[in-house]
């Protein structure tokens, strides 16, 4: 065997010392670990770091994310001291050591002092390391980039540190200062999450206030609508009675003036078959007269459409209740009937065509609305030659479709937008109060259909309703 230097412990002395520096850093990572604060970090290094370096003064200076951590250690006390990096560096005698520190985690080269060398540094003067039994310094950059820094600096009071140490040193540090980092981010979560947690009482404070607004502006909302709903429903039943009573004394003003033209004629009859000669003034002022009541009752008519229309528009305020299957060759025979006169003064030939299909049910008095108002529409703006057809036929899923088609003046493209609109007239030909198609497309959306229309000017309009299918009614 070969003989031991001078001076030098024996290999399995060595190795047995190293083995108990491991197992007590073994102890000082479960410790550390296990710390809930800066302070217990400290108290591990004090009770395990005396069997892992030969090393009487530590300091660990850590930077996280603004944040900084000093641990000092000396003859077994520790001092720790948490600030804000914004704050700048410390005054006093600390501050040239602190510099030291900046200086080497911006080279990120490790220092090594020892002798005079040591006792001669300025940056060591005042601070921890400024001690008469030191001998050997050490510190170390731990860089983990910008946001996770640390030095560890020791110092010891016997020889120069060796390689094993340099190791022991570098594991110390990076194991401490990455529990210092995990702390003050836990700590940093935890303020966020108390902020949070204010944030969500605030929130929730909030939500309990604007809810209980919205309770009251929900009343308030539902008391508006429902006077609003009161008032609407007084001004429809009045505006139907008001127009109800109107047609009254039109009608019977009407019959005023059948009666009166009736006079008229007898005596146009009687001034013919005179034995003498009547004058010709007496003559002039009969048929003038017929001219007369003939255009007082074309404006009572016309009074009379638009007080039907009005009170229609009143009638549509409430939802048809009643749904009934719709006779087609009865309702379009009485819009025959009713429209005769006008169709055989204006000579236009009125064509109806009926699809077969399964009876509609639905509300027939509205539909006759819709029909009637598009007929009196199609007569009012006819051609040279005027005809007019209606057909209605059976779509899919009982859909009905209703369609009246003229070959009048046409609608110009501008206009096919607006003419179902409140008194809205496209054509200069109107004599109407512009309220027949608007009272068609009330009448369509009450029923839940569309309105649609197709035209060219000068080759007539086409006017189509859809009608939803409905199932007939229970019993």
């Amino acid at each position: 065997m070969d003989p031991v230097p001078a001076g030098e412990p024996p290999i399995e002395l060595k190795e047995h010392s190293q083995r108990l520096r491991y197992e007590a850093f073994s102890h000082l990572a479960t410790q550390i670990n296990q710390a809930t604060g800066a302070g217990q970090v400290g108290q591990a290094l004090v009770r395990h770091g005396k069997f892992i370096l030969d090393a009487f003064l530590l300091r660990l200076l850590h930077v996280h994310e603004g944040s900084e951590t000093v641990i000092e250690i000396a003859r077994g006390a520790c001092v720790v001291r948490e600030s804000d990096a914004a704050g700048g560096p410390p005054d006093g005698p600390a501050a040239g050591f602190y510099g030291l520190e900046g200086e080497l985690l911006r080279s990120g080269l490790p220092l090594q002092l020892a002798g005079a060398g040591l006792r001669e540094h300025a940056a060591l003067r005042g601070s921890l390391f400024d001690h008469p039994k030191a001998r050997c310094f050490f510190a170390l950059p731990l860089l983990a980039g910008d946001c996770h820094r640390a030095v560890l600096s020791v110092c010891s009071k016997d020889a120069p540190f060796g390689l094993a140490d340099f190791r022991l040193v570098r594991l110390i540090g990076e194991l401490a200062a990455g529990k210092l980092a995990q702390l003050q981010l836990a700590a940093k979560v935890a303020a966020q999450n108390r902020e949070l947690a204010g944030a969500n009482r605030a929130l929730v404070t909030l939500n309990e206030q604007i809810r209980g607004m919205n309770v009251q502006l929900e009343g308030r909302v539902e008391r508006r609508t429902a006077q609003l709903k009161r008032a609407n429903e007084e001004l429809s039943t009045i505006f139907y009675r008001t127009s109800h009573d109107f047609r009254r004394p039109l009608t019977t003003l009407l019959g005023l003036l059948s009666l009166a033209e009736m006079t008229a004629r007898d005596m146009a009859r009687r001034a013919d078959e005179a034995a003498h000669p009547v004058p010709e003034a007496i003559r002039d002022g009969i048929t003038d007269s017929l001219d007369f009541f003939g255009q007082g009752k074309g404006v009572i008519r016309e009074l009379d459409g638009m007080l039907t229309k009005l009170s229609t528009l009143s009638l549509l305020q409430t939802p048809p209740v009643r749904r009934e299957p719709v006779d087609f060759e009865r309702l379009l025979g009485q819009l025959r009937e009713k429209f005769a006169s006008e169709l055989q003064r204006h000579q236009v030939a009125l064509t109806v065509c009926l699809g077969e299909a399964a009876p509609y049910h639905g509300a027939a008095d509205t539909i006759s609305v819709i029909l009637e108002n598009l007929l009196e529409n199609a007569i009012q703006f006819r051609g040279d030659r005027p005809a007019v057809e209606i057909r209605v036929y059976p779509e899919a899923a009982g859909r009905l479709v209703m369609q009246v088609t003229d070959n009048g003046e046409g609608i110009d493209p501008a206009w096919q937008d607006k003419i179902f609109d409140l008194y809205v007239r496209a054509s200069e030909r109107s004599k109407g109060n512009g309220l027949g198609l608007y009272v068609v497309r009330k009448s369509v959306e009450q029923l839940g259909g569309t309105v649609a229309v197709a035209s060219q000017p000068g080759r007539g309009a086409a006017f189509t309703v859809t009608l939803p299918g409905l199932p007939a009614p229970a019993g």
